[in-house]
């Protein structure tokens, strides 16, 4: 009891002190949950935050409590609760061997933003440029995206999470759905055959996953990375014709505005095709088809689908289409 009353006063009294103590006594000596809530209640009085300032240092006993927090929480047996606390202190480090150590990983589901920036300072969020932010958050980006094509943090809460957080999040939005599309090839002399073909299997699994967000890539690809944004709008089938010309026409991306207008072009060809149905208009679509493979990088027989829905707006008609894999498209 004596124990707990010393540690009691100098939480409230003198954290410096507090810190000195803690690091010299053993746990055993004291209550750990006395203590923890001590220290929780001395930091929702309000008066020790992040931006206090003691002893010419901002935040300084708020960091010493939350330290002093994580620490407890492991003496007790409650891994979680340190791990959140290590998030908050953005001790990379220790959060890293946690998450290591006792399989932590889908603790971070309720704190993304806060996990990604384990390594990124407040400096850096406002003024770095991309490819520092990009170094600084790759650790836990890969580890979002491992996870993701796991199925244990779902890529779906990594996104709205991130959304919420409004524009100085935007760009580890783009670098989490870039590397859960283009998973980056890591040197593999030293893995062993299964390894790879592992590796290879989960980064399948994250194209798929990324497909479900065609829109927004195409929308953050435009933003962030030119060259990347054609490579997608070649390989990509998932994302919305309209809304990727739009896009294009706002940055003023014609080589790439060109190359969805000629989809657009197929679009329209393939779906009065289906209202004709003569054999001989049926095999020139096939033949245009095939020609047509030499500039736009499918299958000839994977071409939009006529289900593709016509809409009115403002008394123009358009097309609202995406496109869809059919193996027998002219086939009848």
């Amino acid at each position: 009891m004596v124990y707990e009353v010393v540690l009691g006063h100098y939480i409230i009294h003198d954290r410096v002190r507090f810190k000195h103590l803690l690091e010299e006594w053993d746990p055993d000596l004291f209550n750990i949950d006395s203590v923890l809530v001590a220290i929780k209640s001395k930091l929702s009085a309000g008066d020790v935050t992040e931006d206090s300032i003691e002893g010419n240092e901002q935040g300084r006993d708020w960091r010493i409590l939350q330290d002093a927090l994580a620490k407890l929480y492991l003496a007790g047996g409650h891994q979680r609760e340190a791990l959140r606390c290590y998030i908050r202190l953005q001790n990379a480090d220790a959060a890293m061997t946690l998450i290591r150590d006792f399989h932590l990983v889908e603790a971070v589901r309720d704190d993304i933003p806060g996990f990604i920036l384990l390594r990124v300072s407040k400096e850096q969020l406002e003024t770095a440029p991309l490819p520092e932010l990009e170094e600084a958050s790759a650790e836990a980006i890969n580890v979002l995206v491992d996870e993701g094509c796991r199925g244990i943090i779902p890529a779906q809460d990594v996104v709205s999470q991130l959304q919420q957080k409004g524009d100085y999040f935007q760009p580890f939005l783009f670098f989490y759905l870039k590397s859960l599309w283009k998973p980056e090839r890591h040197e593999r002399k030293d893995k062993t055959a299964k390894e790879r073909v592992a590796a290879d299997r989960l980064a399948a699994d994250g194209q798929v996953l990324a497909e479900t967000f065609a829109d927004l890539i195409v929308e953050l690809f435009a933003i962030y990375d030119r060259p990347l944004l054609m490579e997608y709008l070649r390989k990509s089938q998932s994302y919305d014709l309209g809304k990727a010309t739009a896009i294009c026409e706002r940055n003023e991306y014609i080589p790439e505005l060109v190359y969805v207008f000629g989809l657009l072009a197929l679009v329209l060809l393939v779906a009065n095709s289906y209202l004709d149905t003569s054999s001989r208009k049926r095999a020139k679509l096939n033949a245009l088809c095939t020609s047509s493979s030499k500039i736009f990088p499918m299958s000839p027989l994977q071409y939009p689908s006529p289900k593709n829905k016509m809409t009115q707006t403002s008394g123009t008609t358009c097309w609202n289409t995406r496109w869809t894999s059919h193996t027998s498209f002219v086939a009848y």
